[in-house]
Protein backbone atom coordinates (compact mmCIF):
# COMPACT_ATOMS: atom_id res chain seq x y z
CA UNK A 1 0.00 0.00 0.00
CA UNK A 2 1.28 3.26 -1.51
CA UNK A 3 1.60 5.95 1.55
CA UNK A 4 1.66 9.95 1.19
CA UNK A 5 3.12 12.45 3.44
CA UNK A 6 0.53 14.58 5.29
CA UNK A 7 2.41 17.29 4.83
CA UNK A 8 1.21 19.81 2.56
CA UNK A 9 3.72 20.31 -0.51
CA UNK A 10 4.16 24.06 0.13
CA UNK A 11 5.57 22.85 3.32
CA UNK A 12 7.71 20.90 2.33
CA UNK A 13 11.57 21.50 3.71
CA UNK A 14 13.97 22.83 1.46
CA UNK A 15 17.96 23.70 2.27
CA UNK A 16 17.80 27.30 3.31
CA UNK A 17 20.34 29.71 1.24
CA UNK A 18 23.17 29.82 4.15
CA UNK A 19 25.38 32.57 4.52
CA UNK A 20 29.29 31.98 4.13
CA UNK A 21 31.09 31.92 7.04
CA UNK A 22 33.61 33.84 6.06
CA UNK A 23 30.92 37.01 5.83
CA UNK A 24 30.27 36.91 9.50
CA UNK A 25 30.55 39.44 11.70
CA UNK A 26 33.15 37.31 13.68
CA UNK A 27 34.91 36.82 10.40
CA UNK A 28 34.57 40.76 9.17
CA UNK A 29 35.74 41.93 12.63
CA UNK A 30 39.09 39.88 12.21
CA UNK A 31 39.92 40.48 8.85
CA UNK A 32 39.49 44.37 8.70
CA UNK A 33 42.72 44.61 11.37
CA UNK A 34 44.25 41.64 10.02
CA UNK A 35 43.93 43.97 6.54
CA UNK A 36 44.94 47.06 7.72
CA UNK A 37 48.25 44.91 9.24
CA UNK A 38 48.86 43.39 6.11
CA UNK A 39 48.61 46.45 4.66
CA UNK A 40 50.40 48.34 6.85
CA UNK A 41 53.86 45.75 6.20
CA UNK A 42 53.24 46.37 2.55
CA UNK A 43 53.77 50.04 2.66
CA UNK A 44 57.13 49.51 5.54
CA UNK A 45 58.42 47.16 2.80
CA UNK A 46 57.78 50.04 -0.17
CA UNK A 47 59.13 52.68 1.86
CA UNK A 48 62.06 50.65 3.12
CA UNK A 49 63.17 48.49 0.30
CA UNK A 50 61.51 50.65 -2.84
CA UNK A 51 61.69 53.60 -4.15
CA UNK A 52 61.11 56.32 -1.22
CA UNK A 53 60.40 59.06 -3.49
CA UNK A 54 57.56 57.87 -4.92
CA UNK A 55 56.25 56.56 -1.22
CA UNK A 56 57.28 60.13 0.40
CA UNK A 57 56.46 62.43 -2.26
CA UNK A 58 58.79 65.29 -3.41
CA UNK A 59 61.54 65.72 -0.92
CA UNK A 60 58.91 65.34 2.19
CA UNK A 61 61.92 63.64 3.99
CA UNK A 62 64.31 66.04 3.33
CA UNK A 63 62.03 68.54 4.31
CA UNK A 64 61.14 66.87 7.67
CA UNK A 65 65.16 66.51 8.40
CA UNK A 66 65.49 70.24 8.47
CA UNK A 67 62.38 71.50 10.14
CA UNK A 68 63.25 72.13 14.09
CA UNK A 69 61.44 70.12 17.40
CA UNK A 70 62.02 72.04 20.42
CA UNK A 71 62.61 70.27 23.37
CA UNK A 72 62.71 71.39 27.07
CA UNK A 73 65.71 71.45 29.13
CA UNK A 74 65.53 67.80 29.85
CA UNK A 75 64.82 66.80 26.20
CA UNK A 76 61.10 66.11 26.15
CA UNK A 77 59.62 67.48 23.13
CA UNK A 78 57.14 70.65 23.90
CA UNK A 79 53.54 69.86 23.19
CA UNK A 80 52.87 73.14 21.85
CA UNK A 81 54.58 72.70 18.96
CA UNK A 82 53.44 69.27 17.78
CA UNK A 83 54.07 69.97 14.23
CA UNK A 84 57.83 69.61 14.54
CA UNK A 85 60.37 67.99 12.09
CA UNK A 86 63.38 66.35 13.06
CA UNK A 87 66.30 68.82 13.99
CA UNK A 88 65.95 68.99 17.31
CA UNK A 89 66.36 72.42 18.85
CA UNK A 90 66.50 72.33 22.86
CA UNK A 91 66.21 75.01 25.31
CA UNK A 92 69.15 76.54 27.08
CA UNK A 93 68.60 79.56 29.50
CA UNK A 94 72.31 80.49 29.00
CA UNK A 95 71.58 80.89 24.83
CA UNK A 96 67.98 80.94 24.49
CA UNK A 97 68.37 77.32 22.64
CA UNK A 98 70.45 75.15 21.29
CA UNK A 99 71.00 71.94 18.66
CA UNK A 100 70.65 69.00 21.29
CA UNK A 101 73.70 66.52 20.93
CA UNK A 102 74.00 63.11 19.18
CA UNK A 103 71.74 63.22 16.43
CA UNK A 104 71.43 62.26 13.19
CA UNK A 105 69.94 61.98 9.50
CA UNK A 106 70.05 61.23 6.17
CA UNK A 107 71.03 64.69 5.44
CA UNK A 108 73.19 65.94 9.05
CA UNK A 109 75.27 64.81 11.82
CA UNK A 110 75.02 66.38 15.21
CA UNK A 111 77.93 65.65 17.67
CA UNK A 112 77.68 65.31 21.34
CA UNK A 113 78.31 68.68 21.76
CA UNK A 114 75.51 70.34 20.01
CA UNK A 115 77.75 71.28 16.55
CA UNK A 116 77.39 70.05 13.03
CA UNK A 117 80.04 68.20 12.84
CA UNK A 118 81.13 64.32 12.23
CA UNK A 119 83.33 64.07 15.40
CA UNK A 120 83.14 64.80 19.17
CA UNK A 121 85.12 67.81 19.89
CA UNK A 122 87.59 67.28 22.66
CA UNK A 123 87.96 70.29 25.36
CA UNK A 124 91.48 70.44 25.33
CA UNK A 125 92.92 71.05 21.85
CA UNK A 126 94.79 67.94 20.03
CA UNK A 127 98.86 69.30 19.85
CA UNK A 128 98.98 70.94 16.02
CA UNK A 129 94.83 71.16 15.50
CA UNK A 130 94.22 74.93 14.62
CA UNK A 131 90.66 75.68 15.63
CA UNK A 132 88.05 77.65 13.43
CA UNK A 133 84.88 78.22 14.97
CA UNK A 134 81.90 78.66 12.18
CA UNK A 135 78.90 80.93 14.49
CA UNK A 136 75.51 82.26 13.17
CA UNK A 137 72.54 81.15 12.25
CA UNK A 138 70.53 78.79 9.79
CA UNK A 139 72.77 79.87 6.33
CA UNK A 140 76.01 79.52 8.65
CA UNK A 141 74.76 76.17 9.80
CA UNK A 142 73.62 75.13 6.23
CA UNK A 143 70.22 74.86 6.30
CA UNK A 144 68.78 72.56 3.58
CA UNK A 145 72.19 71.30 2.75
CA UNK A 146 72.36 67.90 1.55
CA UNK A 147 74.76 67.09 3.88
CA UNK A 148 77.63 68.55 6.36
CA UNK A 149 79.84 68.43 3.47
CA UNK A 150 78.29 71.12 1.50
CA UNK A 151 78.77 73.36 4.74
CA UNK A 152 80.58 76.56 4.05
CA UNK A 153 82.56 74.87 7.15
CA UNK A 154 83.45 71.88 5.51
CA UNK A 155 84.40 74.02 2.73
CA UNK A 156 86.65 75.74 3.98
CA UNK A 157 87.98 72.80 6.41
CA UNK A 158 88.89 70.93 3.03
CA UNK A 159 90.63 74.16 1.37
CA UNK A 160 92.86 74.78 4.43
CA UNK A 161 94.25 71.18 4.80
CA UNK A 162 94.95 70.93 1.31
CA UNK A 163 96.94 74.12 1.48
CA UNK A 164 98.74 72.20 4.19
CA UNK A 165 99.02 69.03 2.52
CA UNK A 166 100.68 71.24 -0.58
CA UNK A 167 102.80 73.30 1.24
CA UNK A 168 104.46 69.91 2.80
CA UNK A 169 104.67 67.59 -0.51
CA UNK A 170 106.26 71.20 -2.61
CA UNK A 171 108.16 73.08 0.15
CA UNK A 172 110.27 75.12 -2.56
CA UNK A 173 107.39 76.64 -4.03
CA UNK A 174 106.69 78.80 -0.93
CA UNK A 175 108.46 81.58 1.14
CA UNK A 176 111.02 80.11 4.11
CA UNK A 177 110.65 80.46 7.19
CA UNK A 178 113.40 81.87 8.06
CA UNK A 179 114.88 84.11 5.16
CA UNK A 180 118.53 83.51 3.55
CA UNK A 181 121.45 85.16 5.00
CA UNK A 182 122.75 86.73 1.95
CA UNK A 183 120.41 89.83 1.29
CA UNK A 184 120.54 89.28 -2.84
CA UNK A 185 118.45 86.03 -2.14
CA UNK A 186 115.82 87.41 0.27
CA UNK A 187 114.06 89.04 -2.79
CA UNK A 188 113.93 85.93 -4.88
CA UNK A 189 112.26 84.06 -1.57
CA UNK A 190 109.98 86.30 -0.72
CA UNK A 191 108.79 86.10 -4.07
CA UNK A 192 107.34 82.48 -3.61
CA UNK A 193 103.42 82.11 -2.20
CA UNK A 194 103.61 83.32 1.38
CA UNK A 195 102.74 79.77 4.44
CA UNK A 196 100.01 79.41 6.88
CA UNK A 197 100.76 77.61 9.99
CA UNK A 198 101.10 73.84 9.94
CA UNK A 199 98.96 71.88 11.26
CA UNK A 200 95.58 70.43 11.44
CA UNK A 201 92.79 73.01 10.32
CA UNK A 202 89.35 72.36 12.24
CA UNK A 203 86.51 74.11 11.15
CA UNK A 204 83.40 73.45 13.50
CA UNK A 205 80.03 74.57 12.62
CA UNK A 206 78.89 75.86 15.58
CA UNK A 207 76.11 77.17 13.80
CA UNK A 208 72.05 77.31 15.06
CA UNK A 209 69.31 77.41 12.66
CA UNK A 210 67.44 81.06 14.63
CA UNK A 211 70.28 82.34 15.82
CA UNK A 212 70.95 86.72 16.05
CA UNK A 213 74.10 88.57 17.43
CA UNK A 214 72.46 87.54 21.11
CA UNK A 215 72.58 84.07 21.02
CA UNK A 216 75.84 84.16 19.17
CA UNK A 217 77.60 86.42 21.84
CA UNK A 218 76.19 84.49 25.10
CA UNK A 219 77.31 81.30 22.75
CA UNK A 220 80.92 82.22 22.53
CA UNK A 221 81.04 83.70 25.67
CA UNK A 222 79.53 80.59 27.72
CA UNK A 223 80.27 77.61 25.41
CA UNK A 224 82.84 78.48 22.90
CA UNK A 225 86.29 79.84 24.33
CA UNK A 226 86.53 77.20 26.60
CA UNK A 227 87.52 75.15 23.70
CA UNK A 228 90.30 77.72 23.07
CA UNK A 229 89.65 78.84 19.36
CA UNK A 230 92.85 79.71 16.79
CA UNK A 231 89.98 82.05 14.64
CA UNK A 232 86.14 82.57 14.79
CA UNK A 233 83.90 83.38 11.82
CA UNK A 234 80.64 85.11 12.39
CA UNK A 235 78.05 85.08 9.66
CA UNK A 236 74.87 86.55 10.17
CA UNK A 237 72.69 89.78 10.12
CA UNK A 238 69.43 88.90 8.26
CA UNK A 239 67.95 88.03 11.58
CA UNK A 240 68.97 90.99 13.98
CA UNK A 241 67.03 92.47 10.88
CA UNK A 242 63.94 90.79 11.49
CA UNK A 243 63.74 90.59 15.06
CA UNK A 244 61.97 93.05 17.05
CA UNK A 245 64.36 95.42 19.07
CA UNK A 246 62.13 94.35 22.59
CA UNK A 247 63.85 91.23 21.97
CA UNK A 248 67.98 90.83 23.12
CA UNK A 249 68.26 87.93 21.27
CA UNK A 250 65.91 84.72 19.33
CA UNK A 251 63.64 82.87 22.27
CA UNK A 252 61.45 80.08 21.39
CA UNK A 253 58.16 82.33 21.25
CA UNK A 254 55.51 81.68 23.62
CA UNK A 255 56.89 78.86 26.03
CA UNK A 256 57.33 80.21 29.51
CA UNK A 257 53.50 81.13 28.74
CA UNK A 258 52.67 77.59 27.87
CA UNK A 259 54.67 75.87 30.55
CA UNK A 260 53.37 77.96 33.26
CA UNK A 261 49.44 76.56 32.33
CA UNK A 262 50.26 73.17 33.44
CA UNK A 263 46.80 71.31 32.74
CA UNK A 264 47.10 72.76 29.48
CA UNK A 265 50.55 71.28 29.24
CA UNK A 266 49.28 67.99 30.50
CA UNK A 267 46.43 67.75 27.82
CA UNK A 268 48.55 69.10 24.85
CA UNK A 269 51.33 65.87 25.83
CA UNK A 270 48.50 63.34 25.86
CA UNK A 271 47.50 64.83 22.47
CA UNK A 272 51.19 64.77 21.52
CA UNK A 273 51.73 60.38 22.37
CA UNK A 274 48.56 60.03 20.43
CA UNK A 275 48.98 61.92 17.28
CA UNK A 276 53.23 60.92 17.44
CA UNK A 277 51.57 57.10 17.57
CA UNK A 278 49.37 57.79 14.87
CA UNK A 279 52.04 59.54 12.41
CA UNK A 280 54.13 56.11 12.48
CA UNK A 281 52.13 54.58 10.85
CA UNK A 282 52.29 54.47 7.59
CA UNK A 283 48.48 54.17 6.80
CA UNK A 284 48.42 57.46 8.11
CA UNK A 285 51.42 59.20 6.54
CA UNK A 286 51.05 57.48 3.03
CA UNK A 287 47.94 59.48 2.11
CA UNK A 288 49.37 62.40 4.04
CA UNK A 289 52.50 62.29 2.20
CA UNK A 290 51.04 61.42 -1.62
CA UNK A 291 48.33 63.67 -1.36
CA UNK A 292 49.44 66.38 1.15
CA UNK A 293 53.21 66.86 0.97
CA UNK A 294 54.38 69.77 3.45
CA UNK A 295 54.69 73.19 2.17
CA UNK A 296 56.69 75.68 3.99
CA UNK A 297 55.90 79.17 3.39
CA UNK A 298 58.72 81.44 2.70
CA UNK A 299 58.49 82.79 6.40
CA UNK A 300 58.97 79.21 7.64
CA UNK A 301 62.03 78.74 5.40
CA UNK A 302 63.90 81.22 6.73
CA UNK A 303 63.09 82.04 10.06
CA UNK A 304 62.11 78.83 11.02
CA UNK A 305 61.75 79.73 15.34
CA UNK A 306 59.71 82.66 15.26
CA UNK A 307 57.96 81.89 11.92
CA UNK A 308 56.06 85.20 11.30
CA UNK A 309 52.90 85.35 8.70
CA UNK A 310 55.33 86.88 6.09
CA UNK A 311 59.03 88.31 5.87
CA UNK A 312 57.32 91.63 5.30
CA UNK A 313 55.93 91.59 8.76
CA UNK A 314 58.82 91.16 10.38
CA UNK A 315 60.78 94.35 9.08
CA UNK A 316 60.92 97.40 11.23
CA UNK A 317 58.13 99.10 11.19
CA UNK A 318 59.66 102.44 10.68
CA UNK A 319 63.19 103.85 10.74
CA UNK A 320 63.35 104.36 14.62
CA UNK A 321 62.66 100.76 14.96
CA UNK A 322 65.12 99.91 12.56
CA UNK A 323 67.67 102.14 14.39
CA UNK A 324 67.16 100.49 17.75
CA UNK A 325 67.56 97.08 15.52
CA UNK A 326 71.08 98.29 14.03
CA UNK A 327 71.84 99.89 17.68
CA UNK A 328 71.53 95.93 19.20
CA UNK A 329 73.04 94.48 16.41
CA UNK A 330 76.11 96.71 16.99
CA UNK A 331 76.42 96.44 20.55
CA UNK A 332 76.53 92.77 20.65
CA UNK A 333 79.16 92.68 17.72
CA UNK A 334 81.26 95.10 19.93
CA UNK A 335 81.17 92.93 22.77
CA UNK A 336 82.08 90.17 20.49
CA UNK A 337 85.12 91.62 19.21
CA UNK A 338 85.96 93.16 22.95
CA UNK A 339 85.95 88.99 24.06
CA UNK A 340 88.10 87.92 20.85
CA UNK A 341 90.27 91.18 21.31
CA UNK A 342 91.06 89.83 24.74
CA UNK A 343 91.61 86.47 24.15
CA UNK A 344 93.93 87.35 21.13
CA UNK A 345 91.64 85.55 18.91
CA UNK A 346 90.82 86.87 15.11
CA UNK A 347 87.48 87.19 14.76
CA UNK A 348 86.14 87.18 10.74
CA UNK A 349 82.41 89.31 10.53
CA UNK A 350 80.92 87.80 7.31
CA UNK A 351 77.33 90.19 6.24
CA UNK A 352 75.33 87.21 5.34
CA UNK A 353 74.08 87.54 1.29
CA UNK A 354 70.20 87.69 0.45
CA UNK A 355 68.77 87.76 -2.30
CA UNK A 356 67.90 91.30 -2.60
CA UNK A 357 71.29 91.84 -3.80
CA UNK A 358 71.37 89.48 -6.65
CA UNK A 359 71.30 91.31 -10.13
CA UNK A 360 68.34 90.49 -11.66
CA UNK A 361 70.30 89.32 -15.14
CA UNK A 362 71.90 86.81 -12.86
CA UNK A 363 68.42 85.39 -10.96
CA UNK A 364 67.63 81.42 -12.35
CA UNK A 365 63.70 81.10 -12.98
CA UNK A 366 63.60 79.47 -9.43
CA UNK A 367 65.09 83.15 -8.20
CA UNK A 368 62.93 85.19 -10.28
CA UNK A 369 60.10 83.39 -8.28
CA UNK A 370 61.14 84.14 -4.85
CA UNK A 371 61.65 87.41 -5.48
CA UNK A 372 57.81 87.74 -6.67
CA UNK A 373 56.61 86.04 -3.50
CA UNK A 374 58.52 88.27 -0.96
CA UNK A 375 56.65 91.49 -2.76
CA UNK A 376 57.49 94.89 -3.38
CA UNK A 377 57.84 95.90 0.37
CA UNK A 378 60.18 93.44 1.69
CA UNK A 379 62.43 94.26 -1.60
CA UNK A 380 62.42 97.75 -1.13
CA UNK A 381 62.92 97.99 2.28
CA UNK A 382 65.45 94.83 3.21
CA UNK A 383 68.46 96.92 1.01
CA UNK A 384 67.88 100.01 3.09
CA UNK A 385 68.24 97.87 6.66
CA UNK A 386 71.24 95.84 4.90
CA UNK A 387 72.94 99.23 3.96
CA UNK A 388 73.04 100.42 8.11
CA UNK A 389 73.60 96.57 9.08
CA UNK A 390 76.73 97.18 6.77
CA UNK A 391 77.97 100.32 7.87
CA UNK A 392 77.56 99.48 11.50
CA UNK A 393 80.27 96.29 10.80
CA UNK A 394 82.28 98.76 9.26
CA UNK A 395 82.74 100.92 12.11
CA UNK A 396 83.72 97.86 14.28
CA UNK A 397 86.39 97.05 11.96
CA UNK A 398 87.66 100.45 12.17
CA UNK A 399 87.51 100.15 15.71
CA UNK A 400 89.12 96.91 16.26
CA UNK A 401 91.65 96.95 13.17
CA UNK A 402 93.63 94.36 14.94
CA UNK A 403 91.26 91.86 15.45
CA UNK A 404 88.50 92.56 13.77
CA UNK A 405 87.97 91.70 10.01
CA UNK A 406 84.71 92.48 8.02
CA UNK A 407 83.14 90.62 4.50
CA UNK A 408 80.52 91.86 2.76
CA UNK A 409 78.86 89.03 1.02
CA UNK A 410 75.07 91.31 0.49
CA UNK A 411 77.23 93.33 -2.29
CA UNK A 412 79.08 90.24 -3.08
CA UNK A 413 76.09 88.16 -4.71
CA UNK A 414 76.86 89.19 -8.13
CA UNK A 415 80.07 86.86 -7.96
CA UNK A 416 78.15 83.78 -6.97
CA UNK A 417 77.36 81.26 -9.29
CA UNK A 418 73.87 80.59 -10.97
CA UNK A 419 71.27 79.81 -9.41
CA UNK A 420 73.08 80.99 -6.05
CA UNK A 421 69.77 80.71 -3.84
CA UNK A 422 67.32 78.26 -2.28
CA UNK A 423 65.21 80.96 -0.97
CA UNK A 424 66.17 84.70 0.26
CA UNK A 425 68.85 83.72 2.74
CA UNK A 426 69.58 79.76 2.26
CA UNK A 427 72.72 78.81 -0.52
CA UNK A 428 73.21 76.08 -3.14
CA UNK A 429 76.07 74.32 -3.06
CA UNK A 430 78.35 76.30 -5.26
CA UNK A 431 77.44 79.66 -3.40
CA UNK A 432 78.32 77.65 -0.10
CA UNK A 433 82.05 77.31 -2.21
CA UNK A 434 82.52 80.36 -3.28
CA UNK A 435 82.11 82.09 0.04
CA UNK A 436 84.46 79.12 1.76
CA UNK A 437 86.99 79.95 -0.92
CA UNK A 438 86.59 84.11 -0.53
CA UNK A 439 86.71 82.75 3.59
CA UNK A 440 90.03 81.29 2.65
CA UNK A 441 91.91 83.66 0.85
CA UNK A 442 91.09 85.91 3.93
CA UNK A 443 92.72 83.40 6.38
CA UNK A 444 95.63 83.57 3.87
CA UNK A 445 96.26 86.97 5.04
CA UNK A 446 95.47 86.58 8.63
CA UNK A 447 98.50 87.42 10.84
CA UNK A 448 97.43 84.75 13.39
CA UNK A 449 97.57 82.01 10.37
CA UNK A 450 99.95 83.74 7.62
CA UNK A 451 103.53 82.89 8.26
CA UNK A 452 106.14 86.07 7.91
CA UNK A 453 109.67 84.81 7.14
CA UNK A 454 111.76 86.01 9.90
CA UNK A 455 115.19 87.97 8.82
CA UNK A 456 118.36 85.21 9.81
CA UNK A 457 119.75 87.66 12.64
CA UNK A 458 116.30 86.70 14.54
Amino acid sequence: MIKFSRRPYYKRSFPRSRRPRWLSWRWIAIAIPLGLLVLEILLRLLFDFGDSQQFYGSDTPFINAHRLQFLTETGEPIAAFPDGGNLKIQRNFAVGFQLAGNQESKFWKINEQGFRDLKPVPLAKPPGEIRIFFLGGSAAFGQWSQSNTNTISSKLEALLNQRIAAQRQSPQTYQPDILPPYRSEQPKALARTPKIRDGQYRVINAAVPGYSSGNELAQLALQILPYRPDAIVVMDGYADIMLPSRATATEIPHLDRFLADASAHYSAQLNLAWSNWLGQLYLIQAPRRWFFPPQLSLAQQVLPVTQPDSLAQALPADDAELSRRITRYQSHQIQLAQLCSGARIPLLLVVQPEITSRPSEALSLKEEEIRKQLGNTYQENLPKAYARLASAATQLQQGFPKTVTVLNFYEQTQKFPTPAFLDPIHLESETNTAIAQSLYNTFLNLPAIKIIPRSPEN
